[in-house]
């Protein structure tokens, strides 16, 4: 827009204000009753700037301003009220000689002095009015900013959900907290979040990984992984101090138990050796959000852990956990349902994994310590279970071996039995004999929006992240 065009046809633009200037002369009253005609003022000078402007639109000659004293004698006010403290008075002036009460301009040869005269002279004079650049659109505000005119000038303010100057307007970063695990294992720790302002919140989840079993002989030679875990996300109206505990899901352990069993920590690659090859692996641990007084909100699966011949289950973004997987079906178990554990496993003859823990409870208690444990709920503080005696480290390292996860995760048995399956909303299953990987554990959402992915964890630990939303 040119600033020439900005103001009314006979007015011109300068310094936030239109101005125009009378052809004759005129009584100072005068002149102050005709601006009010045209909707505007006798000009109030705020700045050198603008009294050189003013003067010059009059090629030198004296011109009215709305300076005066006509009420107290001695203090000088503007006529619309306006409370600009510049002056500029020639040498010796004001002196009220002979009732002077208003206040012209000298021009240029007197070096844009001012001087006070009686109100009766006549001169030309110069009205304003202020500019609204906002309703001109002649502001520069961002698009995403509101202009509020003010008295020769306006101000740009970003609108809610946008922050900067006004000139320049950006999306207001969304306020976020993550929550991570350190660790690994089956001990973590129950975060909390109180919540910072009632508003709506986007709660994101993802489950823990199962363990990974590698051997070099046997049947089932190779590496098999253990489940990714679920994630999952919903959208809560959630009320200021509320306060949230926090389950980050930990990965579920590799099977450990070196070939032939004997007593010792070390790896075995650093012995040479090769894991045995029917050693079970852990369960991944669920995570989960929920409130002090036990309401769910979000929970996302840990997926099972590997087996000789299978990769674990992913954890799932449905509420049921999985079956175990594996080359006889008839060793297979069920995953839960409803919040439930995995299917109850205290079969005696091979060993069994350890089931995932559901938001209800934990699964039976192991046939005995060659097996793997079931995980632990919520009255158990999320504890995965522990692994197979002769596959939690002593023999074959690092200790603890292929315990659940934290988050409910089942642990892997020794030699010759089955892998953990999952924590979650309802619990992962676990086989019942070798080659039976473990199931992955379910999910849960309560809020709106709820969306998941199965298996949508890339990562090895599980993540809970919370987004505050814009209104």
């Amino acid at each position: 827009m040119v600033l020439s065009d900005i103001c009314k046809p006979g007015w011109s633009y300068f310094g936030g204000y239109c101005y125009i200037t009378s052809q004759a002369c005129t009584t100072w009253l005068t002149a102050v009753s005709n601006c009010s005609t045209m909707s505007s003022s006798l000009v109030t000078v705020h700045n050198q700037n603008e009294n050189v402007y003013i003067q010059h639109r009059l090629n030198g000659e004296k011109s009215w301003i709305g300076l005066n004293d006509r009420s107290v004698e001695g203090l000088f006010v503007w006529s619309d009220g306006e409370s600009s403290r510049f002056r500029f008075w020639a040498r010796n002036q004001p002196n009220n000689w002979k009732n002077e009460d208003c206040v012209h301009t000298l021009g240029s040869r007197h070096g844009y002095t001012w001087n006070d005269v009686p109100c009766d002279k006549c001169h030309k004079f110069t009205c304003y009015t202020d500019l609204n650049e906002c309703s001109s659109n002649s502001d520069d505000c961002d698009v995403n900013a509101i202009c509020h005119n003010t008295v020769g000038s306006y101000t740009c303010t970003c609108k809610p959900g946008y922050i900067g100057d006004g000139r320049t307007c950006h999306i207001r970063p969304a306020a976020s907290w993550s929550f991570t695990t350190n660790g690994q294992g089956r001990y973590g720790s129950i975060q909390t979040f109180t919540v910072p302002k009632t508003t709506r919140y986007r709660i994101r989840a993802w489950g823990a990984r199962g363990g990974t079993h590698s051997t070099n002989y046997g049947s089932y030679p190779g590496t098999y992984y253990g489940g990714k875990g679920a994630y999952k996300e919903g959208t809560f109206t959630l009320n200021k101090g509320t306060v949230l505990n926090i389950v980050v899901g930990q990965r579920g352990g590799d099977s450990v138990e070196v070939k032939g069993g004997r007593s010792t920590t070390l790896t075995a690659a650093q012995l040479g050796l090769s894991v045995e090859d029917n050693a079970g692996t852990g369960g991944g641990g669920g995570s989960f959000v929920y409130t002090t007084r036990n309401v769910l909100l979000l929970a996302a699966g840990g997926g099972g852990g590997a087996s000789s011949g299978d990769n674990g289950v992913d954890g799932q973004s449905g509420t049921s956990g999985t079956s175990s997987v594996g080359k006889d079906f008839r060793q297979v178990r069920r995953g839960g349902s409803g919040g439930s554990p995995g299917q109850c496993n205290s079969v005696g003859a091979s060993y069994h994994g350890g089931v995932g823990a559901g938001w209800s409870g934990q699964g039976c208690s192991r046939a005995g310590s060659e097996h793997g444990e079931r995980g632990g709920s919520r009255a158990q503080g999320w504890v995965g279970g522990r692994a197979g005696m002769m596959n939690s480290g002593n023999n074959g390292g690092p200790p603890p071996g292929a315990v659940g996860g934290f988050g409910g995760g089942g642990g892997g048995s020794e030699d010759n039995g089955a892998s953990g399956g999952g924590g979650g909303y309802s619990g992962g299953g676990s086989g019942t004999h070798p080659n039976q990987a473990g199931g992955g554990g379910g999910s849960y959402c309560s809020g709106s929006n709820c969306s998941g992915v199965s298996g949508g964890n890339s990562n090895d630990n599980g993540l809970v992240k919370i987004v505050e939303l814009s209104v």
